[in-house]
């Protein structure tokens, strides 16, 4: 494997997504995060959010050849949390879809952002990579094809679904029908 082109701005993604992930240290401790800790979250998305705005408007999308492939993936989780712009997300994923054509972005990573830009959407996911909270309960975001799931899955190294999962993402019950 080739160095990156930018290591500067491989390790300034890096310290992003550390920063990402312990903001969220709730959800792995696997808790209730309090007021407190979703609005820090938040603070830390945002600014995450504008700094890869800027660093994709300037470099393109930090993909593998540029910054690595860690760091590419990092890129990616920064893209994930960047939910409250909407329209950003949605660009980085037509640049991400470009990245992994040419090989320079794993694949599923884009399923994942894929998934996120559909499902806050109002759509169904094609991959079954999110999760929504019904009535207090996690469970599997809708599916536009519980037939293909797992096919779009191994197409991008996701490990497969159980029938179980699948089956949750379609009761007739679902509210989100």
């Amino acid at each position: 494997m080739t160095a990156p082109r930018r290591p500067d701005l491989a390790e300034a993604i890096r310290r992003r997504a550390e920063a990402d992930q312990r903001v969220r240290r709730f959800a792995i401790e696997a808790r209730k995060p309090t007021d407190e800790e979703w609005a820090h979250a938040r603070e830390t998305d945002r600014d995450n959010t504008a700094w890869l705005a800027q660093l994709v408007d300037e470099h393109g999308w930090p993909g593998i050849e540029l910054v690595g492939q860690p760091a590419s993936h990092d890129a990616w989780l920064l893209a994930q949390h960047a939910d409250a712009q909407p329209q950003l997300q949605r660009r980085w994923l037509t640049l991400l879809r470009k990245a992994v054509e040419v090989g320079d972005a794993q694949r599923s990573c884009l399923a994942y952002l894929q998934d996120r830009v559909a499902v806050h959407s109002g759509q169904p996911q094609r991959h079954g990579t999110q999760w929504t909270r019904i009535d207090g309960v996690n469970r599997l975001a809708a599916l536009a094809d519980p037939d293909k799931v797992n096919q779009w899955r191994d197409a991008c190294s996701l490990e497969p679904l159980t029938a179980e999962e699948i089956a949750e993402a379609h009761r007739p019950d679902d509210p989100r029908r």
